[in-house]
């Protein structure tokens, strides 16, 4: 207790321009904890890019309970993996995307047995694009739905036009 206060008192007979500043030090090195925590947050959560190359074009079961659906599209040159897990509320998917020139609004839909459209994950694809001999880095995105791969027909990727119609790039069949 004797330390504590004699430590507050010298923190109070210090010069004020001293508190100040370790004060804003402080507040910046608060600031900046702050930042790198949402940047990591934002890297692990949101979209990051990856490196390999989808080909193929069915579903794949595997050992952990996760599918993958892999498919191209040779209209549209769209090439996509998505990984499909389920869980008690629903599916976490993780969709690797290539073949897109931007600048493009997109759309991953999770499509019903009954018809019915679930939005996944929306994104926009900046120039020049994701998985293209200029930007040969494909475009991951991470995301959760409600919609239970059991009762998912297909998933759509959807370009979205300035005008508001959905054009579907690429079909991915469960």
């Amino acid at each position: 207790m004797d330390t504590v206060s004699a430590l507050h008192r010298r923190v109070r007979q210090a010069p004020r321009h001293i508190t100040r500043s370790s004060g804003r030090a402080r507040l910046v090195m608060v600031a900046v904890s702050i930042l790198v925590f949402v940047a990591g947050m934002a890297f692990v959560v949101g979209t990051q890019v990856s490196g390999s190359t989808p080909t193929g074009g069915s579903a794949i079961p595997s050992a952990s309970g996760t599918t993958q659906l892999e498919g191209t599209n040779p209209a549209t040159g769209v090439h996509a993996v998505l990984n499909v897990a389920a869980a008690p509320w629903g599916s976490q998917v993780q969709l690797s995307l290539g073949g897109v020139k931007g600048p493009l609004r997109c759309d991953l839909v999770a499509v019903g047995m009954d018809s019915t459209s679930t939005l996944v994950a929306s994104w926009i694809v900046y120039a020049p694009g994701y998985g293209i001999p200029e930007k040969p880095e494909l475009l991951t995105i991470q995301a959760s739905t409600a919609a239970r791969l059991s009762e998912t027909s297909h998933f759509d990727i959807r370009q979205i036009t300035p005008d508001g119609r959905a054009i579907t790039l690429l079909a991915m069949p469960v």
